[in-house]
């Protein structure tokens, strides 16, 4: 079996290219990190740098090796993970889109009263993260993915609906007919490519060509409400979130209704933890609650439990 350390210096050249920087990543001295490639090449039977210019580069006849190095890295990280935490206390990290951290903020400081032992670490990434190598725990998710091993749970269904400022939709009406809207689009961008997934603008997407162009992109459904508040064009966004605006309207010439499944991610190495268990049981049970909102409650009831909770 090849020692970490080996496979380790390997992944330190691929990514920096030079002995120096991936010595100085792994803080060992360049005599050290040209010994422990020179070791795991004899070991293999193989090459595995050419050098272009200054730089060195992964010999492409050794493309098997880096997938199984970073296979042995990802398992290296989730027993680190393991071993250093302890199962009934410690810290749980969930990333979910701020949107919805928003509306569960009540709820998780109502888990942290009951649940002093647990530490909340909450993030508010606009990308799909990779649970394994971000070493979080579970991810609040508006689609479900559709490959890899975590595992799943359904846990509510969020609507979403076109919306435009009244500024907007009032100065889109005086102009000739068949005029091409504006469109504020979403702009996902994800760090990883370990995902098959489709969002609402996504599926939207027909439905949007033919109504007009994307002007703006953003990457975040708050900011796309913002600038459709400042009459930037229409927007398709989560109704819970755009029903809380006193200046948007529903356009309903072309009104196109999604139903967009919310799911509850748990990294794989993690589901039989009792802390993370514990707040996956909270969090259904708190999403259950939500429902109506989510779903886009139009009546004065829903709006105000809304804005009671974002406030």
């Amino acid at each position: 079996m090849f020692s970490w350390d080996l496979v380790k210096a390997y992944l330190a050249l691929v990514r920096t290219g030079s002995y120096e920087r991936g010595a100085q990543t792994l803080g060992i001295d360049q005599t050290t990190m040209r010994r422990r490639i020179q070791q795991l090449e004899n070991e293999l039977g193989m090459t595995l740098f050419v050098r272009r210019g200054n730089i060195l580069q992964g010999n492409s006849a050794g493309s098997f090796v880096l997938d199984a190095a970073l296979e042995m890295e990802r398992a290296a990280i989730r027993f680190q993970h393991i071993t250093q935490s302890d199962v009934n206390r410690g810290s749980v990290r969930v990333t979910t889109l701020d949107i919805l951290a928003d509306i569960l903020a009540p709820g998780f400081v109502r888990f942290r009263q009951a649940n002093p032992q647990v530490l909340l670490n909450i993030t508010t990434e606009p990308h799909f993260v990779d649970l394994d190598r971000d070493m979080v725990d579970i991810a609040l998710r508006l689609a479900r993915p559709r490959t890899g091993e975590n595992g799943l749970k359904k846990v509510a269904t969020v609507r979403f609906g076109l919306y435009g400022a009244r500024a907007y939709l009032q100065r889109h009406a005086a102009q000739p007919q068949g005029t091409l809207h504006d469109i504020v689009s979403l702009c996902a961008l994800y760090a990883h490519g370990d995902h098959d997934f489709e969002l609402a603008d996504e599926q939207w997407h027909r439905q949007r060509e033919a109504l007009g162009e994307a002007v703006i992109r953003a990457d975040s459904y708050t900011t796309m409400t913002t600038l459709c508040e400042q009459g930037a064009g229409l927007a398709m966004l989560p109704c819970f979130l755009a029903e809380t605006s006193e200046n948007l309207l529903r356009f309903e010439p072309a009104r196109v209704d999604l139903a967009v499944d919310l799911w509850i991610v748990i990294r794989k190495d993690m589901g039989g933890s009792p802390k993370v268990r514990l707040l996956v049981d909270f969090l259904t049970e708190e999403l259950r609650k939500l429902r109506p909102i989510l779903k886009g409650a139009e009546s004065a009831s829903a709006r105000t439990t809304l804005a009671a909770a974002c406030a």
